[in-house]
């Protein structure tokens, strides 16, 4: 997978509530410095955080359609933004993708089996693997009525 260059700015989604305020910082961020965004979601039946666990077909769908509504959300932003959809481990993509870029920008937990064990996997691995600076963006913690 080809890096980006110093003027990007890379940002996983898997669609969850804390990817989507990743995608939203990444997107402020993008207007505010005139840099570019690249979207990125990985899928595959393999269940991993950041991850889509459904057949090929399936993750392919709900992977483009997630891509697709960030994408619409940034060029409404007036952000030039291109998107990117892949199979396999979340981390290894982002990381991959991100080398070369100004930043890289995830969640700090989104889905998938892995994430309920090991919260921020794949935040974790892109803070130690990637070349580029990463920014972790915090999910909304959960009010006290709804606190396990």
């Amino acid at each position: 997978m080809k890096g980006a260059d110093a003027n990007t700015i890379v940002v996983g989604t898997d669609g969850s509530d804390c990817a989507e305020e990743a995608v939203r910082w990444a997107i402020g961020e993008a207007a505010l410095s005139g840099r570019r965004l690249l979207i990125v979601h990985a899928w595959s039946w393999i269940s991993d955080a950041m991850v889509t666990p459904f057949d090929r077909p399936e993750g392919k769908k709900v992977g483009a359609a997630i891509l697709h509504r960030a994408e619409r959300e940034a060029r409404r932003h007036g952000v030039e933004v291109q998107t990117r959809l892949f199979e396999g481990p979340a981390a290894k993509g982002l990381v991959e993708a991100a080398h070369g870029a100004a930043m890289l920008v995830v969640g700090s937990h989104g889905y998938g089996r892995v994430t309920r064990a090991f919260l921020g996997s794949v935040s974790r691995e892109c803070v130690r693997h990637a070349s580029c600076p990463v920014l972790v963006v915090p999910g909304h913690p959960a009010p006290a009525s709804q606190a396990t």
